[in-house]
């Protein structure tokens, strides 16, 4: 991680917001090609590249508003290794991986993380008229916890689950456990929270695969993460 702070060109809080751009511009005119082509007037700008920053702090590292993550986690070796080298970590790519990035690196290794301010979101619960009934809509419950129950006898599979509060658990489950009792089971370690999981690459929601096996899913030794809403 210290090469990548160091020699990638990591930049401090205040140098980073004084390169920022103050403004667009959008070329529109009429002009020949090499071949002395015309070129069509009022010929749309290409799309500004997605902007991400990782930020190295002194007990790790964090990409754009995400949590810490180790340095010396093993599931990050890829990551810092592809920063190391001057390239787009995979993960920060475009579904098809082609998606134009411009990658920020911010040094600030010599204070602990800081979490992102949280932002505070409209009430979105259930309340009650003068008469008692019910109304407007609540938010969505969080799901039913249950612990998985493994059987060792039938085929396991380990999951890595990425918690929203940047812990990570290992998860022992059997081919045909379904996501939906793996959602159980990260409801009863987050008691009380409501979330989503996603997982495969790039991470998707399993919400619409609630109902079929891990194996069928295609999660077998998959990393999970936990969206909270």
């Amino acid at each position: 991680m210290k090469r990548a702070r160091d020699e990638m060109g990591a930049e401090t809080e205040g140098e980073w917001q004084a390169n920022q751009p103050t403004g667009t511009a959008a070329f529109s005119g009429a002009g020949q090609s090499l071949d002395g082509s015309s070129v069509v007037q009022g010929a749309a700008a290409p799309p500004r590249p997605q902007e991400h920053t990782i930020t190295f702090w002194s007990n790790g590292f964090s990409v754009n508003n995400g949590p810490l993550r180790d340095a010396a986690d093993p599931a990050n070796a890829a990551f810092l290794a592809d920063i190391n080298r001057g390239q787009l970590p995979s993960e920060l790519a475009g579904e098809d991986g082609q998606a134009e990035s411009d990658v920020h690196l911010v040094d600030k290794s010599g204070e602990p993380f800081k979490p992102p301010p949280v932002t505070l979101k409209p009430f979105g619960g259930a309340g009650r008229t003068m008469r008692g009934e019910a109304s407007g809509a609540g938010a969505a419950p969080p799901p039913a916890a249950a612990e998985l129950v493994v059987d060792e006898s039938q085929p396991t599979t380990t999951l890595q689950v990425r918690l929203a509060n940047g812990s990570r658990k290992l998860v022992k489950a059997n081919h045909t456990h379904t996501v939906l009792q793996l959602q159980g089971h990260v409801a009863a370690l987050t008691p009380g929270v409501a979330f989503e999981l996603r997982g495969g690459f790039p991470p998707k929601p399993l919400t619409p695969l609630l109902d079929k096996t891990l194996k069928d899913a295609g999660l077998l030794s998959e990393s999970i993460v936990q969206s909270v809403h």
